[in-house]
């Protein structure tokens, strides 16, 4: 990606680049602190919302690991019987919020979102 695109563009570039990932139906690139900065998940109330909890599902991992003195979580995932959410750490300001279908293949998804996620981390 171009350093000199203006914001929105990497982020646009990024959501389509998350969006092709093989599995996923819907994403979200929000701030620690939740707030939404590009997604593909259609109906804005409900991307908030998932933007808000993605990031209170985080901070909660990180706060246990803390507690039992383990590095910061790199992801968290939240695996139901029809799909899975992934929560990607992507730099100190963001982080890549992914539902996939029940069968992505998750490792593989894990691996193509932390190259994404060190990506978002150098440029936004």
């Amino acid at each position: 990606m171009n350093g000199h695109r203006p914001l929105k563009e990497k982020v646009q570039g990024f959501m389509e680049e998350i969006m092709h990932l093989e599995g996923v139906i819907a994403g979200i690139l929000i701030s620690k602190e939740g707030h939404i900065m590009g997604r593909s998940h259609e109906g804005q109330n409900s991307a908030q919302t998932l933007g808000a909890m993605s990031a209170t599902m985080y901070a909660t991992a990180e706060a246990a690991a803390s507690i039992i003195h383990l590095h910061h979580p790199d992801i968290v995932e939240a695996v139901a019987e029809d799909g899975t959410i992934l929560v990607k750490d992507a730099g100190k300001n963001a982080l890549i919020t992914v539902v996939a279908r029940s069968s992505a293949d998750c490792p593989g998804l894990r691996e193509s979102l932390s190259r994404i996620a060190r990506r978002i981390g150098e440029e936004i």
